[in-house]
């Protein structure tokens, strides 16, 4: 591993060069958007279950961030419902209406990517033109 760290950093340059505003403005981008996901993953859940307070939902959002890293997890989500069920205590919940209240944000998530897919390939569609 620290083999591949100095390798990789010895060569930093070459591999990863891009101009400053270029990089404040892309940082500035991904925050904004991790930001707002979070605004909203944790609106929807208060609105779910408003009698939960706010340490709940930062520790539900500390162990998502920390489940989101795990690599070579299959279905973080489904992982995450486990989780979210088995803090029911922290959260003084009831563990069904935790449980569905993930359920709808997995299925809210696969809805979106279908949203996507559908409209990449709507767009995708329209950049090739038919050969007349």
């Amino acid at each position: 591993m620290a083999v591949v760290v100095i390798g990789l950093y010895s060569v930093r340059d070459r591999l990863f060069r891009m101009p400053a505003d270029v990089a404040t403005t892309t940082l500035g981008l991904h925050l904004a958007r991790q930001v707002t996901t979070l605004a909203f993953q944790v609106g929807m859940w208060a609105v779910a279950l408003p009698s939960a307070g706010w340490s709940a939902w930062l520790v539900l959002l500390a162990a998502r961030t920390a489940l989101s890293r795990v690599p070579l997890l299959p279905n973080k989500e489904l992982m995450f419902a486990g989780l979210g069920v088995a803090l029911s205590g922290v959260i003084a919940a009831p563990p069904e209406r935790i449980a569905a209240m993930f359920v709808a944000s997995g299925a809210l998530v696969v809805g979106c990517h279908l949203l996507v897919f559908v409209l990449g390939l709507r767009g995708a569609s329209r950049a090739v033109s038919p050969t007349a």
